[in-house]
């Protein structure tokens, strides 16, 4: 059984579901009845991966990938392989990024190559390189690739000095495909087996970018060359130890950013005419709420799916809790507070849930609805025929909202779909825009 802290003990679901991807690598083989093994495929980095990547190598605090030409979302995430082509604009972006990167890390030398005044330049940079390589790689360098990347060094040193010499060996790794790109070719399992086996190289990676969305750490990468990965208690060891770390919690924050869809209310523009009480400044409260919840239930709380979606509290601060009618609270601080059961309960009636999933004047009970069957429940509707027309009747001011939908269940090709999300829509008509 795994440890029984409080203060990590979401990580017994999101450890178990991560083995059965991480630990099965290491597991020595498959059942009889095992399922075909897909090939795996070329894993680019998210905006989001190469933004923490770079913020660990360099220590620059900043975040190039917002920045970047838009990633394509599939099935709600940034991270989905197949998505994540590359585009002739976004690699000239990671040129440019590389060069702007580079410059600022090597401004200031003393924290990123301690020993380049120790007067022998060239066993300082094989030294940085090795280091600074291994972490962006994932894995110890070749000696080819050692080569290349003194070579880039020397020419820099000898155009100018230690510093340009640094800072190209800094440029050409943050264009290398082997930062960019996850890349896993495995090794070989016992003979005629239908898979292959994680490298400990590799293992180190997924792990790390599973529970950090970043690159390994050197004691993760230490684990990897020593031989201390091989085991599904050398896996969970490592797990317990990363998951203490402040970059878990950013992790799990960006998961349910994307599950949530709280991108939807951080653009959102509102009616002031159907909604005078609400104000633009009220989105990143919103925000805020469901951030501070989640985190809070998962890393202090109960730590369960359960709570996630039917607590009775959550954390506002003055403004919210005048749009929630809880008295007491004032300022700009997030405090928690005892929700009406009859009025809130969970993540569903979160208002950066609710207002993102309406329109600009009204409620949605489409997309609320489609939000639960796809999001909760894993049960997606198919999209409508490309012919279908889907426009709304005009607003009757008699008519209650579920009477101005009745039309989607009336008949085909509507009704199938529809009698499955409006419905449940419908169920959350309490809550207007």
């Amino acid at each position: 059984m795994l440890g029984e802290d409080p203060s990590i003990a979401w990580a017994r679901a999101a450890v178990a579901v991560g083995f059965a991807a991480l630990v099965g690598a290491c597991s020595g083989g498959e059942p009889d009845d095992a399922p075909a093994v897909p090939p795996v495929e070329l894993r680019r980095l998210s905006h989001f991966e190469y933004s923490n990547a770079v913020d660990d190598l360099l220590g620059l605090d900043v975040r190039p990938g917002d920045v970047f030409p838009s990633d394509p979302h599939a099935l709600g995430f940034d991270d989905i392989a197949v998505a994540l082509q590359p585009s002739p604009l976004l690699i000239e972006a990671y040129m440019v990024a590389a060069e702007q990167l580079s410059t600022a890390a090597t401004a200031d030398l003393s924290a990123l190559v301690p020993c380049s005044d120790d007067g022998d330049e060239l066993a300082c940079a094989r030294s940085f390189i090795r280091g600074f390589a291994r972490r962006a790689y994932h894995r110890e360098l070749d000696l080819v690739e050692e080569q290349a990347l003194l070579a880039a060094f020397a020419q820099g040193r000898a155009a100018a000095d230690f510093r340009e010499g640094i800072r190209r060996v800094i440029e050409r790794v943050l264009q290398s495909p082997y930062f960019l790109y996850r890349v896993e070719f495995g090794e070989p399992q016992e003979e005629d087996a239908p898979s292959r086996r994680l490298t400990p190289w590799e293992l180190a990676a997924r792990l790390s970018f599973f529970l950090w969305g970043s690159v390994p750490d050197d004691a993760l990468l230490d684990a990897a060359r020593d031989g201390a990965l091989e085991t599904a208690a050398d896996v969970e060891a490592q797990a317990w130890r990363m998951l203490e770390e402040p970059r878990a919690h950013a992790m799990v924050a960006h998961f349910h950013h994307q599950w949530l869809e709280l991108e939807r209310i951080e653009d959102a523009v509102k009616s002031s005419a159907a909604l005078p009480g609400y104000l633009p400044a009220l989105r990143g409260r919103m925000v805020a709420e469901t951030e501070r919840f989640v985190d809070h239930v998962l890393w202090d709380g109960e730590g369960d799916l359960t709570t996630l979606l039917t607590a009775r509290y959550s954390f506002v601060d003055g403004p919210l809790a005048e749009l929630y009618g809880v008295p007491g609270v004032s300022g700009d601080a997030l405090v928690r507070v005892e929700l009406d059961p009859s009025q809130r309960a969970g993540l569903v009636t979160h208002a950066s849930v609710l207002a993102g999933l309406a329109t600009p004047s009204e409620s949605s009970p489409i997309r609320r609805g489609k939000f639960i069957r796809d999001r909760l429940l894993c049960d997606p509707p198919s999209p409508p025929p490309g012919s279908l027309d889907i426009s709304l009747p005009a607003p009757d001011p008699d008519a209650t909202t579920r009477e101005r939908f009745a039309q989607h269940t009336a008949a085909e090709p509507c009704a199938s779909c529809h009698a499955r999300i409006d419905p449940i829509g419908f169920g959350l008509e309490g809550y207007d825009a």
